[in-house]
């Protein structure tokens, strides 16, 4: 084959790929964008009446996620808990927020590279963010907290908030083997969407049918930005969940996209408020409350189970499904832009073989 044919072949089999590239990438961004946003898994708003759990406990009774201010401040006064649930190196679930234990105990060790044996040894301190309560106590497992609660209260539901893998399998064996009467009532919540799925199948494993939440948090999801996954609903629609949970600062803002939700047939939740808030956001099917005294050493001088979280605000920076919304837009007129070289390409091609054939006697 003559050189120019070759170099015409070449030509129309890269314009062609750079078609099929952008074809597919364009198809591709728009799904994501659009195409991911589904009903839940199974139906959840206004299945039930609205559900109040105490952030991390009452914490007027006692430090947060502590036997005190969940079994004895929330459960026996008859008030559902929120609890957060993380693993100890050697996979002992326990009742705990951050991933270090120095603002609760004062001691500087990694929750997930410290054995029970150790765990069990910390003392919880008496001061906790600038507020001081009267005894210290300790960091309880996770089995503990809820067979106790139970106990005091049959009644009582668990906000389960699981940060691992780990900590969803024991968070699900907790309550398929609790004294609780009301199992249902029940919930499962996670930042991740792969935990959230790993819940979803546990719970279908342990014939439990209880709902599971993805909360997002502002902030987070950089470059992309929580509006993006505020819109297009990928980690709700990767984890299964029939629940999203939103901070106050973004319901502020997002009322129209946490309506969308509802009409889909997700509950919604929102945290990060007081008592006195709840009336100002009356669609909501879960409230997660801030009970306790105030804590002068937290960003804000927050109340509740806030403490020793940064600053929490939400600005609604749609830049980022914006910029993917355009490209994903731009992607078809390069599409059609590839279509016109293989055009040109296959013309030439066509022309180089007639000349080819006309040489050639």
């Amino acid at each position: 084959m003559p050189k120019c044919c070759s170099c015409n072949v070449l030509g129309l089999l890269c314009s062609s790929c750079c078609g099929l590239m952008w074809l597919g990438g364009g198809i591709a961004t728009l799904a994501v964008l659009y195409g991911s946003r589904a009903p839940p898994r199974k139906m959840c708003y206004d299945q039930f009446g609205p559900v109040i759990y105490l952030h991390r406990g009452n914490l007027t009774h006692g430090q947060e996620n502590t036997l005190d201010s969940v079994v004895a401040g929330s459960a026996a006064l008859g008030a559902n808990p929120e609890i957060d649930v993380m693993s100890t190196s050697d996979k002992v679930a326990i009742i705990h927020h951050d991933d270090n234990f120095i603002r609760m105990t004062g001691v500087d060790k990694v929750v997930d590279s410290t054995p029970w044996s150790e765990v069990q040894d910390l003392t919880v301190l008496a001061e906790v963010d600038g507020h001081t309560y009267d005894a210290t106590t300790r960091v309880p497992r996770l089995g503990e907290t809820v067979t106790n609660a139970c106990t005091s209260n049959p009644a009582v539901a668990f906000d389960f908030d699981v940060k691992s893998d780990v900590a969803a399998e024991r968070s699900v064996e907790a309550l398929r083997t609790s004294p609780c009467s009301a199992k249902s009532s029940s919930i499962f919540a996670t930042g991740y969407p792969n935990t959230g799925r790993l819940m979803v199948n546990k719970l279908e494993e342990a014939g439990l049918d209880n709902h599971v939440s993805v909360y997002l948090h502002p902030g987070s999801y950089a470059p992309l930005g929580l509006y993006f996954f505020l819109k297009t609903g990928i980690f709700h629609a990767a984890a299964g969940a029939s629940i999203i949970s939103l901070h106050k600062t973004v319901w502020d803002k997002e009322m129209d996209l946490i309506t969308s939700y509802e009409e889909m047939g997700y509950c919604t939740s929102i945290y990060g408020i007081r008592p006195e808030e709840m009336e100002l956001y009356p669609s909501a099917s879960i409230y997660i409350i801030d009970e306790g005294p105030y804590f002068p050493d937290t960003p804000n001088g927050q109340y509740g189970g806030d403490g020793g979280t940064e600053v929490v605000t939400y600005d609604g920076d749609q830049s980022g499904f914006n910029g993917l919304l355009a490209l994903g837009i731009l992607c078809f007129p390069m599409l059609a832009l590839s279509c016109g070289f293989c055009c040109c390409f296959g013309l030439r091609l066509k022309r180089g073989k007639a000349v080819q054939e006309a040489v050639i006697p």
